[in-house]
């Protein structure tokens, strides 16, 4: 999906996600590998970089104490770095 602003959004899916550009409204819905019940200290997203391009790897919701893991892809594997996006 192009670079801009999403919302992440949980599903009635056991383990599933839908990412949602605000400004195009093009939807995108990602099954992960499972839950966390113990994310880190705040709410946000984990990116991995890859060559040029980031793969949304992770979704942090402080407020329902979980985070979402997305499958790992062999480009991200191949990946040098995360970045981690946080909310304020």
């Amino acid at each position: 999906m192009a670079a801009g602003s999403y919302e992440i959004l949980r599903t009635s899916l056991p383990d599933a996600i839908t990412v949602r550009n605000q400004k195009t409204g093009t939807v995108a819905r990602a099954f992960t590998a499972g839950t966390d019940q113990k994310p880190g200290a705040g709410s946000g997203i984990l990116f991995q970089k890859a060559g040029e391009k980031y793969f949304l790897v992770s979704v942090v919701d402080r407020a329902m104490a979980s985070s979402y893991n997305l499958p790992v892809t062999r480009t991200q594997r191949e990946s040098a770095r995360p970045v981690f996006i946080s909310s304020r």
